[in-house]
């Protein structure tokens, strides 16, 4: 008997807050329609003005691009340098590049062929460290730290200082 009057009891308030729920659920959605209407008026209203005209933005969109592309061009101008000038033959510089590659192939070759190592290849063994100790070094670290002044001295100080 009080497990069927238990089962009710749970029944009737998972009712109650299913329609509590439904009411705050429509009371939401009333706001959010109000939401968007006053949004929807507010958003007809401003695209009415004339600053909303397609072709004008579109227009106002291209002179940006325009004034962007005048930008760079006036960039790279003043990034030029002085000392570079402007006819560099750059067919002329790769061939001088790749002469220089073959040259310095060549020269591998060379080393290598006579079975000599390239300096730069080379494990040469490096200097013994020093086994005396630098000028101005410090003889002995101090093994004990000096305590600090207490505040007698310190004021044993003052006093002699006034005085």
């Amino acid at each position: 008997m009080y497990e069927h009057q238990r089962d009710q009891l749970y029944s009737q308030q998972y009712n109650i807050d299913s329609v509590a729920f439904a009411t705050e659920n429509a009371k939401a959605t009333v706001d959010t329609v109000r939401a968007m209407k006053a949004a929807s008026k507010e958003l007809k209203t401003q695209f009415k003005q004339k600053e909303f005209d397609i072709d004008k933005i579109d227009s106002l969109n291209d002179q940006m691009a325009d004034l962007l592309e005048y930008n760079e061009e006036v960039q790279e101008v003043l990034g030029q340098s002085y000392t570079t000038p402007e006819d560099i033959d750059e067919d002329g510089l790769m061939d001088e590049l790749d002469a220089l590659e073959l040259d310095l192939e060549e020269d591998l070759e060379n080393e290598i062929g006579n079975g000599e190592i390239p300096s730069y290849l080379r494990d040469d063994p490096l200097p013994a460290a020093p086994e005396e100790k630098p000028l101005g070094a410090m003889p002995n670290p101090p093994n004990e730290v000096p305590e600090a002044p207490t505040t007698d001295v310190v004021q044993q100080k003052e006093t002699a200082e006034k005085a």
